[in-house]
């Protein structure tokens, strides 16, 4: 413990042993409420804690244990989902393509047509005169 520690805080380190000795368990924060002071500074003081208790009533690693919330799930609380089905999106992707690949070969035929009509039309042209 160093020097300068306060009476509150000597207070804690007393009663959060004599809480231990009665069998109760509880966390850094509540303690930290408990006497006002910030969990930090129980943080700090808790080997004092231990000394105090000859360490039989607890240890640092059960005194640094979190609780957990029950209200927030965990990976096997959440709710299973079923697996995504995206055959239909599959189908509905290889129709659009096929779709598209028989607009661009209308597009590109009618191209064909204008571009030969254009040759023919300059070649005639070139003819006559």
């Amino acid at each position: 413990m160093s020097a300068t520690v306060n009476e509150r805080t000597l207070r804690m380190i007393d009663d959060f042993a004599e809480i231990l000795k009665a069998g109760e368990k509880p966390t850094i924060k509540d303690i930290a409420k408990k006497w006002s002071l910030s969990v930090y500074t129980v943080y700090q003081h808790l080997d004092d804690v231990i000394k105090q208790t000859n360490g039989l009533y607890v240890d640092r690693k059960e005194l640094l244990m979190r609780p957990i919330d029950v209200r927030m799930p965990n990976s096997t609380q959440l709710a299973k989902t079923e697996p995504l089905d995206i055959t239909g999106f599959l189908e509905s992707s290889k129709n659009a393509i096929a779709e598209m690949q028989q607009a661009a070969a209308a597009v590109t035929k009618v191209v064909e047509i204008k571009t030969s009509e254009v040759e023919e039309t300059t070649l005639l042209g070139e003819e006559t005169e």
